[in-house]
């Protein structure tokens, strides 16, 4: 028995342009929000939105020069001052999704990143 909707095939030309409209305004507009707005399923936006960024981020890899050297971590070294040393900076942490984690005190700081 074959389902009442026909799926409907897109292609890179048609969910591009909405994926760079999602993203110009992705600070004031949630992807759930842009996808009944475009009357878009969330499965086929998330599947397009992973493929713009695969593809944009090879594009940008290839024009970038390559690093001298690189671990097999991501993870970046950090130097934090003993904790109880007076500290005028503020620590900030931004992780991959956009969320930034900001930190005046030190030794809050090195205790989260203990735990990281």
């Amino acid at each position: 028995m074959h389902d009442s909707k026909q799926r409907q095939r897109r292609t890179a030309a048609q969910m591009f342009p909405l994926i760079e409209q999602y993203l110009a305004r992705a600070d004031d507009l949630t992807q759930t929000a842009f996808c009944k707005q475009e009357q878009l399923p969330d499965a086929v936006f998330y599947y397009w939105l992973k493929r713009y960024k695969n593809q944009h981020d090879s594009v940008a890899d290839a024009t970038l020069p390559a690093e001298p050297t690189r671990s097999a971590s991501r993870f970046l070294a950090v130097d934090l001052p003993v904790a109880g040393a007076a500290v005028s900076a503020v620590c900030e942490i931004e992780f991959p999704n956009g969320v930034r984690a900001r930190f005046t005190n030190a030794a809050d700081a090195i205790s989260v990143l203990e735990r990281l």
